[in-house]
């Protein structure tokens, strides 16, 4: 079960649908965050067909929510979840996988903002640079204007993803 003030969270937000969220958490597995043997599980990776490129599922491995390090990590993950969910069976670009979590988590941190959050958040911000994957440097470059959304409009984010999509691959031939 994921933890109460997450739920909260995306419920206030338009993002939470309960058959959704049972289909996630059929999908999740738990980890110890500050356990380093294991922490790297943490994420929510798509499966992709390799013949058509469409998304079929994902498996989310989330912390255990013990402290707001863990919540906002969690929330960034299940915003992958919601992600994948809602482009189930549809084309997969890898350039858009980080930029709607990014968004989330960004609202998030917005809304419980501690000194403990911002600096977590400036460190993460700070290890993408020019030598960063793509969807990481395209997630930072663009996930400002995104914030100016409505983010409970799934349609309207996924169109305007896209659109930055094209922009982003013109400018960066």
């Amino acid at each position: 079960m994921f933890h109460p003030k997450i739920i909260e969270f995306f419920k206030k937000h338009n993002l939470y649908d309960e058959e959704m969220f049972e289909y996630i958490l059929k999908r999740c597995d738990y980890v110890d965050y500050y356990d380093s043997d294991i922490n790297f599980m943490v994420g929510c990776p798509a499966k992709v067909n390799p013949r058509n490129n469409r998304i079929e599922g994902f498996r989310l491995c989330i912390p255990y929510c013990w402290d707001e390090k863990t919540a906002l990590v969690s929330v960034h993950e299940i915003a992958h979840a919601i992600y994948w969910y809602k482009r189930l069976g549809k084309k997969y670009n890898k350039l858009e996988e980080e930029l709607f979590p990014m968004v989330v988590e960004r609202i998030y941190l917005e809304e419980n903002k501690t000194s403990t959050l911002e600096s977590y958040e400036k460190f993460l911000d700070s290890t993408i640079d020019e030598t960063s994957e793509a969807q990481y440097r395209f997630a930072i470059a663009n996930r400002d204007h995104l914030l100016q959304s409505d983010i409970s409009d799934f349609r309207y984010l996924d169109k305007s993803m896209r659109k930055f999509v094209r922009k982003w691959k013109r400018e960066n031939r």
